[in-house]
């Protein structure tokens, strides 16, 4: 094995696996708007990468009377006021409430429909190779992540609003309602590892890999992935948080992967290679999702979000254009 083949794996992997991330990502906030959509009928909500917005006035408001009270100003407002403000809106709004929810419970429905249609033969022998490949790691993805992140969960204080919301609105910190979210976590994490053991052979084939060795690698990319949510439970600051994480996540699922590969190869085995289709087909999930980060596309509205939440304000108020109080401006700013 050349030095060059093993930095092409490492490569391939990185962006294979930012396409399997950041389309999970979408799936999920796409999960939030649906869910307030169908719960409280909210038609103006966008999913877009890294979060779910709504402009429903009535939720608007009632965050704009939350910060109001806290008697704080813009520079004071932190990320523990920004967590307690969510939990206070969960209290109050059901949709908002639900919708959080709904991030997860998006990504675990489409598991099951990729599951659903995966296990058929018709497209285990007819489907694309690319398309295999994909779906299958986006099934062993999504229940891992999910299993280790509710795992930490019912383990260690939430530190992001989801995580807020679910464990101290919806769950109530009660010890037994932590105790089965933690069940659940570790019962994911399995599916998800008995899932790549079954179906590793066909999802890694791609790569040349015969089916035992597709399944070991199956096995340690689902396992690399669970381990990957342990970063974003470190009780970090807010600035420090996704950085620390992606130092550890992205060696994790590159070199951790290409690493195994290359030890194969060391031991005489097929050497596996990432075919060009793999590569164009990572290149376009990323290019789609990153051209709807880059418009803000969303579902049903889209265009400029605090615009649009700064003219829900201005509409409660009066028809004007500048007749919104001063100390509420100042906060859109």
């Amino acid at each position: 094995m050349s030095k060059r083949e093993p930095v092409q794996l490492t490569v391939f992997f990185l962006l294979f696996w930012f396409a399997v991330l950041l389309f999970s990502m979408t799936i999920h906030e796409m999960g939030h708007a649906l869910t307030v959509a169908f719960v409280g009928g909210w038609r103006n909500s966008t999913a877009f990468f890294g979060g779910a917005a709504y402009h429903e006035p009535s939720f608007l408001l009632a965050m704009v009377d939350q910060v109001q009270a806290s008697g704080l100003t813009p520079s004071e407002w932190g990320m523990e006021q920004n967590f307690q403000l969510m939990g206070d809106l969960a209290r109050q709004v059901i949709p908002f409430r639900f919708g959080v929810i709904g991030g997860w419970l998006g990504q675990l429905a489409a598991v099951l429909i990729v599951y659903l249609i995966f296990r058929s033969h018709t497209f285990q022998v007819g489907g694309s190779s690319f398309s295999r490949l994909f779906w299958g790691c986006f099934m062993f993805f999504n229940l891992a992540w999910i299993g280790g992140l509710w795992f930490l969960d019912g383990l260690w204080a939430p530190n992001s609003s989801d995580s807020v919301v679910l464990v101290n609105i919806i769950l109530e910190r009660n010890p037994l309602a932590l105790g089965a979210l933690w069940l659940i976590g570790v019962a994911l994490v399995g599916l998800s590892l008995f899932l790549a053991n079954r179906y590793g052979g066909v999802v890694f084939s791609p790569l040349g890999l015969n089916k035992a060795g597709g399944r070991r690698l199956a096995l340690l990319w689902a396992g690399l992935v669970a381990v990957t949510a342990l970063p974003g439970k470190l009780p970090l600051p807010a600035r420090w948080d996704a950085t620390v994480a992606a130092l550890i996540a992205i060696p994790l699922m590159t070199i951790g992967p290409t690493w195994l590969l290359a030890r194969w190869a060391r031991r005489g085995e097929p050497l596996a290679q990432a075919p060009a289709y793999a590569w164009l087909g990572s290149v376009v999930v990323l290019a789609l999702v990153l051209f709807g980060l880059a418009t803000r596309s969303g579902f049903i509205i889209q265009g400029d979000l605090d615009l649009m939440q700064i003219q829900v304000i201005q509409a409660h108020y009066c028809e004007q254009v500048n007749c919104v109080p001063e100390e509420i401006m100042r906060w859109f700013r």
